[in-house]
């Protein structure tokens, strides 16, 4: 019922509507408790619609960014833009962080600056993908492993390093 009212109404969304819908629906997912598989489950497929919708007006040419920049270095990060957060204070539960990460992986991904930053990110499902998501981690880690108030996020970061490397280096193009 869900999914047949959300296709119907799909085209009807701009690309950064669809980008902040999704981001909403992740973390609508991070706030569901275990006994709600139902949501969880609706909350999957609508995700997964709207990334085929994404690749499709990708593939049209259209830009999936969520602002218009020309700058080289974005003002919000390729996954913070994708809902990537960890902590105290805006952290996600492990399985929500994975799966955005995956999600980062396997792409499209949302255009947060100009061109050239963007090829930095390599296509998606690629090996250069996989190590740009793998740099990114460890630039967090380093940067922050020694602030006290760090300690909880340098964790998460060091757990989903470890995911990533164990789990999507398999998947790769």
């Amino acid at each position: 019922m869900v999914k047949a009212v959300f296709k119907k109404n799909i085209m009807k969304f701009s690309a950064p509507e669809l980008l902040n819908w999704k981001k909403q629906l992740i973390i609508r997912l991070n706030e569901l408790s275990k006994s709600e598989n139902i949501k969880f489950y609706e909350y999957e497929i609508l995700i997964s619609e709207i990334n085929e919708e994404l690749i499709l007006r990708k593939e049209k040419g259209e830009k999936l960014g969520l602002k218009e920049t020309g700058n080289l270095l974005p003002e919000e990060g390729v996954m913070s833009a994708h809902g990537y957060h960890v902590g105290m204070t805006e952290g996600l539960k492990p399985e929500v962080r994975r799966r955005i990460l995956e999600e980062i992986f396997r792409g499209p991904l949302i255009e947060v600056a100009s061109l050239q930053y963007m090829e930095k990110w390599g296509e998606d499902n690629t090996k250069k993908r996989l190590n740009k998501i793998c740099t990114n981690l460890r630039e967090f880690i380093f940067r922050k492993k020694n602030m006290s108030n760090m300690k909880v996020a340098v964790k998460e970061w060091e757990e989903d390093l470890n995911w990533v490397l164990k789990n999507l280096s398999e998947k790769i193009n």
